[in-house]
């Protein structure tokens, strides 16, 4: 918890800090009597004046602000205005300036955002870092069932441009695992999460044109024109998909010993391309494998840094949760003590088994419960059905839910198995020195169009409110980042300063979008609205600014509650 503040504080500071830097290099630039300038609100804890400049650090760590003569977000009165700046010459107050400079000081601020998420995403870009390859690689990895792209009808083409006749008949039927999705409404696309899944779910459900790429095992790349309209995939969902995951490639951590990998030849450090002649990525492998019987060969083709081969492997029958019962070990370094942990479990299961997520495993068959006995069990007991005690552990020491135990079972579905550990393949990812600038451009670019577009899903109803996240998810998401490495954090850091810079130019009373309307306003009247009229409307948009604050923070509190009580 105490990570997540700093880190919330940290990357609150660091964006505040330009986008008051961008209204007070401005209001320089413009000859503006600027008072102060403040990280942090007040009280003022410390600081130094230079020039006619006090800059300083306020205590609390939620937002900055540049002090100006003239420009006061409630109104002063005259004694007051007098006592603050009544030895600053009238030429110098932000109010008798014109109101075009009085425009490139408000939004000085916004674009000061703009243009740090332009930099930070040219940093990372420009770095060589290790991510996940579907970061940079928009294959097609597990198709849910049920989902459009299985329906969806594919016609040869030989690029986008090229029109289709949908009249005739389709040259082929339904995506399959190992697609490459290269455009989707015309527009590039970098990876599936989440230039597709955006697409797909702030759309409103508008069919999507796609430009596919199908790589046949000899290596023949045929391009494909397809149609889909995402849909609703889940009870309880509110967005539309059209149920694809990334493409998440395979990498041999570990060879069991007397596998039949190992028999095969497979070892530590392979990738696994295809099985049976199809691509396969983490899921599908894991999926297509569970309907093999004990002794059933399969052919794959594995790659390496000698090239790719292809072996044949006589499956292994072993144990497996059904359903997507997910165990971990209560603590990841000590597998041979720590007990099992539920991270998580589909519906079904959890009325099957009364199992739910952070229940803790302690027994199996009335021995004491180990990760690495699970593991083994998966091995040697195949198709059986385990009685285990379970540990329901209590909430804030049993304010919101005592501690508990209780009995259940747990079947061990007979799957195939080729005796391999798996890992996700990642890759080292670096722009060319040429591609830095355009890379951070294009990345701001889709940050900012999915900004936009999800405001205006929202005004529309087809986003709900329910959705919006506030200062607490902020905290969560960046110290996620964060824990993940440094470009990750950058990367969030950038995708935020885009939201804030999106948020403060809405038209709304206190925020600079309100400002620059007051000023349009004030452009065609030819004079300003009036000091009461002024103040009406700031504390009203003061009202609703903390009203919308106190609504998305019992979002992020909903969510947060609803996290920790499954």
């Amino acid at each position: 918890m105490l990570f997540n503040i700093l880190i919330f504080i940290l990357v609150l500071s660091w964006l505040v800090f330009f986008h008051e830097l961008g209204h007070f290099l401005a209001a320089k630039a413009c000859g503006i009597y600027c008072d102060r300038f403040s990280l942090g609100m007040p009280p003022r804890i410390f600081g130094m004046r230079i020039g006619e400049t006090d800059y300083c650090i306020g205590a609390l760590p939620i937002g900055g602000y540049v002090k100006m003569a003239g420009q006061e977000d409630v109104p002063l009165s005259d004694e007051e205005r007098e006592k603050e700046f009544g030895d600053v010459p009238p030429e110098r107050w932000f109010s008798t300036k014109p109101i075009w400079q009085r425009v490139i000081v408000i939004a000085a601020g916004p674009v000061a955002n703009l243009i740090l998420a332009v930099f930070m995403y040219g940093v990372v870009v420009a770095f060589e870092h290790e991510v996940p390859e579907w970061e940079v690689d928009s294959r097609v990895g597990q198709i849910q069932d049920g989902s459009p792209v299985l329906e969806a009808s594919l016609y040869q083409v030989v690029n986008d441009s090229a029109q289709v006749d949908r009249e005739q008949a389709a040259d082929e039927t339904g995506w399959k695992t190992g697609d490459r999705i290269l455009r989707v409404n015309g527009n590039p696309i970098k990876n599936i999460l989440p230039d597709v899944a955006a697409e797909a779910a702030l759309g409103g459900g508008q069919e999507l044109a796609v430009l596919i790429e199908r790589t046949a095992p000899d290596g023949t790349a045929t391009l494909y024109k397809t149609f889909v309209s995402p849909k609703i995939m889940g009870e309880g969902e509110r967005l539309a998909r059209i149920g694809i995951a990334p493409f998440f490639g395979i990498l041999v951590e570990d060879v069991i010993e007397d596998s039949p990998a190992a028999a095969a030849g497979i070892t530590s450090g392979d990738e696994i391309l295809r099985a049976d002649g199809d691509p396969v990525d983490m899921s599908t492998f894991i999926l297509t494998l569970a309907e093999f019987e004990d002794g059933q060969p399969v052919e794959l083709e594995v790659g390496s840094s000698a090239g790719v081969r292809t072996v044949t492997v006589n499956t292994r029958a072993m144990g497996r949760f059904p359903d997507y019962l997910i165990y971990i070990p209560e603590d990841p370094d000590k597998e041979d003590e720590s007990r099992p942990l539920i991270a998580g479990l589909s519906d079904d299961q959890r009325e099957v088994t009364g199992l739910k997520p952070k229940d803790i495993i302690t027994e199996i068959n009335g021995q004491p419960a180990t990760y690495s006995m699970l593991k083994k069990l998966e091995h040697d007991k195949p198709g059986e059905t385990l009685q285990v005690s379970v540990l329901r552990p209590a909430i804030w020491y049993g304010l919101l839910r005592s501690e508990s135990t209780f009995d259940a079972e747990l079947t061990l579905d007979r799957v195939g198995s080729i005796g391999v550990a798996m890992s996700e393949k990642t890759v080292l990812a670096r722009a060319e020195p040429g591609q830095i600038v355009p890379e951070a451009f294009e990345r701001s670019k889709k940050a900012l169009l999915l900004t936009t577009k999800t405001l205006s899903r929202l005004v529309t109803g087809y986003v709900s409110p329910r959705d919006l996240g506030g200062p607490v998810m902020i905290g969560q998401i960046a110290s996620q980042a964060a824990r993940r490495g440094l470009p990750w954090l950058m990367e969030m850091t950038a995708f935020i300063s885009i939201n804030l810079a999106i948020f403060n130019l809405l038209p709304l009373p206190v925020l600079d979008g309100g400002h620059l309307l007051f000023l349009g306003i004030e452009s065609v009247r030819r004079k300003p609205l009036s000091s009461r009229v002024m103040e009406w409307v700031q504390q009203a948009g003061l009202v609703f600014i903390l009203m919308l604050m106190l609504f998305v923070t019992f979002n992020d509190v909903h969510r947060w509650i609803s996290s920790i009580i499954p």
